[in-house]
C-alpha cells in the first residue's frame, strides 16, 4: 500500500467474527498477487490482506484510514509485538 495508514481499532480474528455475526472468513488470491478477505455470510464485509501476513503467526484485523485520501477499510495483518514499547503491565 502506497498510502500512510492510521489505525483506528484492532481486534483478533475471532473477535471480528463475533462482532459481525459471522462464522467464516475466506482469504482470496486477487489480481497481481494481492490478497483480500471476504465473508460468505455477508458479502459486503471484506477487506485487504497485508502482503506480509504470515498465517502461521497470530493474525488480527484492523479498521484503518488512509491519511492520503481518507478511505476507511479493514486490513488483516500479523499482530505486532510491541514488547519493547511496554512501560508497565498492570
Amino acid at each position: 500500500m502506497d498510502s500512510t495508514l492510521s489505525f483506528i481499532r484492532t481486534v483478533s480474528v475471532n473477535r471480528f467474527k463475533s462482532l459481525n455475526g459471522i462464522d467464516k472468513i475466506n482469504i482470496i488470491n486477487g489480481k497481481e498477487g494481492k490478497k483480500f478477505f471476504s465473508c460468505p455470510e455477508d458479502t459486503e464485509l471484506r477487506g485487504a490482506v497485508s502482503h506480509t501476513t504470515d498465517f502461521s503467526k497470530p493474525v488480527v484485523i484492523s479498521t484503518v484510514v488512509s491519511t492520503t485520501d481518507g478511505a476507511q477499510f479493514y486490513l488483516m495483518h500479523n499482530q505486532a509485538s510491541n514488547d519493547a514499547n511496554i512501560a508497565a503491565t498492570l
